[in-house]
């Protein structure tokens, strides 16, 4: 990893070093191939995201990779080469560990650096994916460095938190909503992508195409004694409450998504938003 940090990527190393620990603290590396754990909850996300690709035998780069699930998971599902990099020394210290434990080491690779420098050539990549962590990057140089590194015909894909919306945006971050549902912010230098940001983003690959996801979803599950109290209603014979949990969120995205797809104008308030770009095909001349 590059010596000189901005400040920015310095908190964000100190930061996932320390959560990556309390995250991966006495819990398995295994990754199911099927349903891997981080589809509990996001489940709508990953997988909706997955509906834009086909992983077999892509070379993909994960940017912020964390303790390296997805990766693993790609590679397991048929990625031709999976590479992961993450700004956090400890992340990338579990994530190769998770590779071994996977028996996937010979097909992903995990490299210590910011996402807006990442020490490859250009065009190493099909895919490039992004799982909640473009927002805690330097846009324009990451956007710039995803560029440099995609193949000519490559594919950006990133799962974002997106206000799309700030006038909505401002409702929610008053006293009265936040006492309800608080913003969850995972460091002090990240910042929710705005349309601005978007704006920047097709300029840079000049298409875009957005997906919102999450409208009341989110609102219900931070508020635990409505969420707790639907769970036992719509699913009264599971006994184990944390599966009684995850079934009542995918129940709550299902309907979510159903909502957007009959009231698309109801994208205003969506809470996350996938989004699937190409770099534009370079033809060579013979």
């Amino acid at each position: 990893m590059p010596s000189e940090l901005t400040k920015k990527q310095r908190v964000e190393r100190e930061t996932f070093d320390l959560l990556v620990r309390e995250k991966t603290a006495g819990r398995t590396l295994a990754v199911s191939r099927l349903q891997p754990s981080f589809a509990d909850y996001n489940g709508d996300l990953f997988f909706g995201a997955l509906r834009h690709v086909d992983v077999q035998g892509r070379r993909i780069l994960e940017i912020g990779c964390g303790s390296g699930e997805i990766s693993v998971w790609f590679a397991l599902n048929g990625a031709a080469s999976v590479c992961g990099v993450d700004i956090s020394g400890e992340s990338i210290r579990i994530a190769e560990q998770r590779a071994v434990e996977n028996s996937v080491s010979n097909r992903v690779k995990f490299i210590t650096c910011p996402g807006e420098s990442v020490p490859l050539p250009d065009g190493s990549f099909d895919l490039i994916f992004i799982n909640v962590a473009l927002h805690h990057l330097e846009l324009e140089a990451a956007l710039h460095e995803c560029n440099r590194l995609l193949s000519s015909g490559g594919q950006f894909l990133a799962v974002e938190p997106l206000v799309r919306s700030h006038l909505l945006q401002w409702i929610r971050e008053t006293r009265f909503f936040q006492r309800l549902y608080p913003i969850r912010r995972e460091s002090l230098t990240e910042r929710i992508l705005d349309m601005e940001d978007i704006k920047q983003i097709k300029k840079r690959f000049g298409n875009l195409i957005l997906e919102p996801h999450r409208v009341f979803s989110p609102f219900i599950y931070k508020v635990k004694p409505v969420f707790r109290l639907l769970a036992r209603l719509f699913f009264l014979s599971v006994r184990d409450s944390e599966e009684r949990s995850r079934r009542c969120i995918r129940l709550l995205q299902r309907v979510d998504d159903l909502l957007l797809r009959l009231l698309p104008p109801l994208a205003i308030a969506s809470r996350y938003s996938i989004l699937v770009a190409f770099k534009e095909v370079i033809n060579s001349k013979s």
